[in-house]
């Protein structure tokens, strides 16, 4: 059988907590008072202790180890496994009173046993020693070593059963030596102490913190440096924290002069809008003002200028007459250039007909055609054709003006 958890809830100083067992030695290591000796108690009785007892015995065996807080009920719980590594569960309950107490086992076949005699009868009878021996000799406390020499002594029983159990620890072991074992565990308390003073319960040569060693250190050295480290992070987050605080506090402040401020200013709108008023009404009159003065010196202006424009009168109408014959002239001489090209129209006209009477009588004497003939019949009619054009629109251009004459 291997003891594989406990769990106290509560047992003695322990509220709460469970412990779980490796293969090979497990070695509680801890100051006084740290709760080495409850765990041992705790295995102890979970093992050997009945839970139905009377209330005598539950103060004599038991009392020490209620909660000093005024509880009246302990709790342990064992997870054990056999040879074929099957868990074998162990729930027991000591209560204050007559009896108060109850226990349920949990084989690996799944039987459950809640009567407390026939729990314990079968813990008994599945432990590789007898009770006796357990109590007195593997699970012997420091103070009662002398009681177990003693006992080993005059039962020759115990002695047998004990050396049994060593030859078969060795055998198991491989044969491990005493040295052997020794070593191991230097070395594991190298592991874990290794630059660690535990009698300062500090780092060696004073080397804390600001100055920590940068290798070699053992796992208690290293955690100790983790904590101090956490400490000065939360040191600094505290720090942070404050001046959060205190900017916070300054932003309140702020926001209240400004909401003073604010109060302030809707007092002062009202002011601030007349006086935009009193701006506009002034660069208004600004302006009036510039008006004024324009207006002002037209005044003072006008009597010349209507002198002066008397005076022009005359001459304004004189040169309105003399416009107006000027006017009559420049259509006359338009008129007169209008009936010069249309003369040169009709001259040019009468000339392209009669070029073309004359082409036509050629045509009408020629008696042979040859192909040359024919090219210049073609130019001619083309050349005819141009001319009708012209003389057509002669013709029009003449109409139109004729008409635009009248």
């Amino acid at each position: 059988m291997k003891l594989k958890s406990i769990k106290l809830h509560p047992f003695a100083g322990i509220r709460d907590k469970t412990i779980e067992f490796e293969d090979g030695l497990n070695v509680l290591i801890g100051p006084n008072e740290a709760g080495k000796s409850t765990i041992y108690h705790a295995i102890l009785n979970g093992l050997l202790t009945t839970t139905s007892l009377t209330t005598t015995k539950v103060e004599s065996e038991m009392g020490r180890f209620f909660p000093a807080s005024g509880g009246d009920v302990i709790r342990v719980d064992l997870e054990l496994l056999d040879e074929d590594q099957n868990t074998i569960r162990i729930h027991k309950i000591w209560k204050k009173g007559n009896r108060q107490g109850s226990a349920a086992l949990h084989l690996a076949d799944g039987t459950e046993i809640t009567v407390e005699d026939k729990v314990q009868q079968r813990i008994e009878e599945l432990l590789q020693v007898s009770a006796a021996t357990l109590r007195t000799i593997l699970l012997a406390d420091q103070s009662g070593l002398h009681r177990t020499i003693r006992e080993m002594e005059q039962a020759d029983g115990v002695r047998k059963e004990l050396g049994d159990i060593l030859r078969q620890n060795l055998m198991e072991t491989g044969g491990v030596s005493v040295d052997r074992f020794r070593e191991i565990l230097d070395n594991r308390y190298e592991d874990y102490f290794k630059r660690w003073d535990r009698e300062q319960e500090y780092p060696q040569n004073n080397k804390g913190i600001s100055n920590p060693y940068k290798t070699g250190t053992g796992k208690v050295l290293d955690a100790y440096y983790q904590k101090e480290q956490l400490r000065l992070d939360l040191a600094d987050a505290k720090s942070f924290e404050d001046d959060l605080d205190a900017l916070n506090q300054k932003l309140s402040e702020l926001i209240g002069e400004q909401k003073e401020l604010k109060k302030e200013f809707d007092k002062l709108q009202p002011l601030k809008k007349g006086i935009s008023q009193r701006q506009l009404l002034e660069q208004k009159l600004e302006t009036a003002k510039e008006k004024r003065k324009g207006l002002l010196e037209i005044s003072q202006q006008w009597p010349v200028m209507e002198d002066r424009i008397k005076q022009l009168k005359p001459k304004q109408e004189k040169l309105r007459e003399k416009i107006n014959v000027l006017k009559k002239e420049q259509k006359l001489a338009q008129n007169k250039q209008k009936a010069e090209q249309l003369q040169a129209k009709l001259k040019k006209l009468e000339a392209l007909s009669s070029k073309g009477e004359v082409a036509q009588k050629e045509v009408k004497e020629a008696k042979k055609i040859e192909s040359a003939d024919i090219d210049q019949l073609r130019e001619l009619r083309s050349e005819i054709n141009n001319l009708k054009g012209q003389v057509e629109g002669a013709r029009l251009t003449l109409r139109i003006t004729s008409d635009s004459d009248k």
